[in-house]
């Protein structure tokens, strides 16, 4: 006889008589177990005697215990919350013995193949988030239903677009640029606070306005969001013209208004 893993067996009766004592049913032994929750082949003997201790042939009993037939497919597959590298999964419930599920994946471009992303999530939840994607990428996924009696067949394609992504907007330009404190060898530079929370820290450039002069760096980085920065080491009786620039996350902003100063002679 054959049974299904995970069913109950039930013993489906037996009968013994001699000639001589009548029925002798109750002079039965049976030996033997199935485990139904293990697939394979089990044996039960069945022996019996009469008063007389004459033993009957022994008989025996053959019972399979069969895995159970695959799942069915799981239905209704969708995406949602998609990032830029992350989208989770979601579909309808497979019937029958299931242990896991398998996610699979194609790029969605010409001649791309299906590959394998998860080979058995290990349980029965109907939602998976699949991590790691690369942005602005089109994506195809199935899911397959893994069970004792083996896989079922694939559900239906999603497919989706993670998202593109988002380029960090340049921090806002200083301005109203001043100068004041000014001596022989430094000056105190102050502009507005350009109210962006993005700002590290600030750049300041200057240069001596004479024929052909340009712009050079003072300051690569502040290293703060402080709004003033004393300049030293600056010659005296010499023309200075100072510019300041944002420096955030984004890169760096356009320039601040220019202010040139003079020092005095020392």
């Amino acid at each position: 006889m054959t049974i299904q893993v995970g069913s109950t067996y039930t013993e489906p009766g037996y009968a013994a008589t001699d000639n001589i004592d009548g029925d002798i049913t109750a002079n039965v032994t049976v030996t033997g177990t199935v485990d139904t929750s293990t697939i394979g082949t089990y044996t039960i003997r069945y022996d019996v005697t009469d008063s007389s201790g004459n033993a009957a042939v022994q008989q025996v009993r053959t019972v399979h215990v069969s895995p159970p037939p695959p799942p069915t497919d799981p239905t209704n597959l969708q995406a949602s919350n998609i990032t830029g590298t992350s989208v989770t999964l979601s579909w309808d419930a497979s019937t029958g013995h299931v242990t896991g599920y398998k996610i699979l994946y194609r790029l969605s471009a010409p001649g791309s193949q299906l590959e394998t992303l998860v080979s058995n999530t290990d349980n029965t939840d109907t939602s998976y988030m699949v991590s790691n994607l690369k942005p602005d990428t089109a994506y195809a996924f199935r899911v397959i239903a893994i069970g004792l009696g083996g896989e079922s067949q694939m559900s239906n394609f999603v497919r989706m677009n993670t998202d593109a992504p988002q380029s960090t907007p340049l921090p806002t330009a200083p301005a109203n640029l001043q100068a004041s404190n000014i001596t022989a060898a430094s000056v105190v530079l102050s502009w507005d606070d350009p109210a962006d929370t993005s700002i590290t820290g600030y750049k300041i450039v200057y240069r001596i306005p004479s024929p052909g002069s340009q712009l050079e760096t003072l300051v690569s980085n502040t290293g703060s969001a402080d709004t003033s920065y004393m300049v030293s080491s600056l010659e005296p009786n010499t023309a200075y013209v100072f510019r300041v620039i944002s420096i955030g996350s984004g890169g760096e902003s356009q320039m601040s208004n220019f202010v040139r100063i003079d020092t005095p002679g020392s």
